[in-house]
């Protein structure tokens, strides 16, 4: 393992530890090693995991972000407004702000994508007053739109009037569903899994646990996003002419792409809190 783990650290920057598993100060290490990755905004998280006794292998890989809006929020022009979530109306603060930019339509959505400094953009989907998010996300066109955005047909230059909720919104999530309806079935199966590179002379080690978990911050400020992800292996400019109000005051899917276009976080607000 001493090759494999040193490529890791020289190309990948990637951390290794070594220690009893089932000793409750190897899980207070690791706990504290998820939540330096993540810049402490998965402590409630990161403080419920558990390592399994016939745990072998932890693979855990995480991710921070924080960037500023270019145009930013000013707090004078936050206020309180009513968000229409699913289980009835509640009262959030709202930030405001005007600008010029590109203002998307799709077959059952509109979006915006506010910029971010060093860094790419939080998009905005806004599903119509007769769609749902899940109609939206459903339908394939926004993540087309995150794809091409400059060959994007319904596109016009127009000034903005946006009104964004803060946010604050956690997710938790066990994985092994989800990736066995993917078709990744193998690593979970003990007559099928090979780990034999990572954990040699060990049969039937299979993955015993994978869970996501993330969150995502945006104010004023800008936008704050940390996650973490683990497997545990188990032994056995135009003239303007138009404005466009767009008020995120009711569920809304949002990503956050990198300054490649790439897309590091993708959520849908429920409740802004």
């Amino acid at each position: 393992m001493a090759e494999p783990l040193k490529r890791l650290a020289d190309i990948y920057q990637a951390s290794s530890f070594r220690g009893d598993m089932e000793s409750e100060e190897f899980l207070k290490a690791f706990q504290a090693w998820l939540n330096e990755q993540t810049g402490g905004l998965l402590e409630e998280q990161a403080g419920a995991l558990k390592l399994d006794g016939n745990t072998v292998l932890e693979l855990a890989s995480t991710i921070y972000f924080r960037a500023q809006w270019q145009d930013r929020f000013y707090e004078e022009n936050t206020a309180e407004s009513t968000f229409h979530a699913a289980s009835g109306d509640i009262t959030c603060d709202f930030m405001h702000r005007s600008g010029i930019q590109s203002y998307y339509h799709g077959d059952n959505f509109s979006a915006v994508c506010c910029d971010l400094t060093l860094s790419g953009g939080m998009w905005l989907f806004l599903p119509d007053e007769d769609a749902t998010v899940n109609e939206v996300i459903e339908s394939g066109e926004a993540l087309r739109l995150l794809r091409e955005p400059s060959a994007w047909e319904e596109r016009r230059t127009v000034q903005v009037d946006l009104s964004l909720p803060k946010f604050d919104i956690v997710s938790d999530l066990d994985l092994i569903e989800a990736l066995k309806a993917m078709g990744v079935t193998d690593i979970f199966d003990g007559r099928l899994a090979d780990f034999s590179p990572m954990a040699k002379n060990r049969d039937g080690v299979t993955v015993g646990e994978a869970r996501h978990a993330a969150r995502v911050l945006v104010d004023e400020e800008g936008c704050t996003a940390a996650a973490y992800t683990i497997l545990a292996m188990n032994d056995g400019a135009a003239i303007m002419q138009e404005r466009a109000d767009f008020v995120l005051d009711r569920p809304f899917l949002f990503a956050v792409t990198g300054a490649d276009g790439s897309i590091l976080f993708l959520g849908v607000v429920e409740e802004p809190q």
